[in-house]
């Protein structure tokens, strides 16, 4: 099966997306430390609550956090989280350090004789994982699409308010089809030329503003910086926190760099002339105004090579998100 089937399917993929994988690996370890990050200061926050109420009688010896006070405990680490917040618009708000229940360690329920027993289930931060892959693209593709067209300023006299959104699609009456396709399209443009690259930069800059002397103030217990330091810098370590800073840093850089690449790409197509039928109901596509392009592919590819070196001059240039602007 290896040899014959999931080999070469794999090499294939990887072949025809290489760079996509690529930057969604940069993107899976930025969360993952975000998220790493979280559950260590969480962590941290309940152990510190606990000796708090224990010391002033609040809670007796094995007795353990309310449900409000975990809320709390969350509450006050959630800037740690590893959360994709657009600055501009929280319609495609993605949180990847939700609360989520996790068996415990600490016995909920036993019998007299010890033999019978259950573990609590606690709350605690989700970890990223990959989940931002999916996340992502899911949410400023589909989603976004479906968002943009309900969202459109000609919904009502367009008779878009006459359709049903089902998933990633929807279900249109027979005598707006044309119309009506014809916007979804343009939504499905205006999702596509959004870059959500940079909503993830921006929000690990922020990341990397929170606690005192960065994400990782308060955290003294060595097992759990080693286990960061492996996130960190790929292999356990004796680092320094000036180490660990700047292995962040160099992390937010990579981000901002793939951001404003992807920046200028999506200023390219906007520039030029293009039709697009993604959902391709009805033959009718959206067709973006811009310079018509040569015909010759190599021609082609020349003067679109030129564009998205100029609009990647301007994005070094003013180090701002430049897509989705008014």
């Amino acid at each position: 099966m290896m040899t014959t089937y999931v080999g070469p399917m794999v090499a294939a993929i990887d072949e025809s997306f290489g760079n996509s994988k690529m930057v969604f690996a940069t993107y899976q370890k930025a969360t993952q430390l975000q998220s790493a990050v979280m559950i260590a200061q969480f962590d941290k926050a309940v152990q510190d609550m606990l000796v708090e109420k224990k010391a002033s009688g609040d809670l007796a010896k094995d007795e353990f956090l309310s449900q409000e006070d975990y809320e709390k405990v969350y509450t006050k680490a959630a800037k740690f989280g590893a959360v994709i917040e657009p600055i501009r618009d929280d319609a495609h708000h993605i949180n990847l350090s939700r609360l989520e229940g996790e068996r415990g360690t600490r016995d909920f329920s036993r019998n007299y004789s010890g033999e019978f027993g259950g573990k609590s289930t606690m709350q605690r931060p989700s970890k990223a994982g990959v989940s931002v892959s999916p996340l992502l693209t899911i949410s400023r593709g589909d989603a976004a699409m479906i968002v943009n067209f309900f969202a459109d300023k000609h919904f009502k006299t367009s008779g878009a308010d006459r359709t049903l959104p089902v998933f990633d699609g929807l279900e249109m009456p027979a005598d707006g089809i044309d119309t009506l396709s014809k916007l979804i399209n343009k939504a499905v443009s205006e999702a596509w030329l959004t870059n959500p690259a940079m909503d993830l930069y921006e929000s690990y800059a922020d990341w990397l503003r929170q606690g005192q002397d960065g994400p990782l103030t308060g955290l003294v217990d060595e097992g759990k910086l080693a286990e960061l330091d492996v996130m960190i810098f790929g292999e356990a370590g004796d680092f320094t926190p000036k180490n660990r800073r700047d292995a962040m840093i160099r992390m937010r850089d990579n981000l901002k760099t793939l951001a404003l690449s992807i920046e200028a790409r999506k200023r390219m197509f906007a520039r030029v002339q293009f039709s697009l039928d993604h959902m391709a109901s009805a033959e009718q596509p959206h067709n973006n105004d811009g310079e018509l392009l040569p015909e010759d592919d190599d021609a082609m590819e020349a003067r679109l090579q030129e564009i998205y070196a100029e609009e990647l001059t301007k994005g070094k240039r003013y180090g701002a998100p430049l897509c989705g602007e008014a």
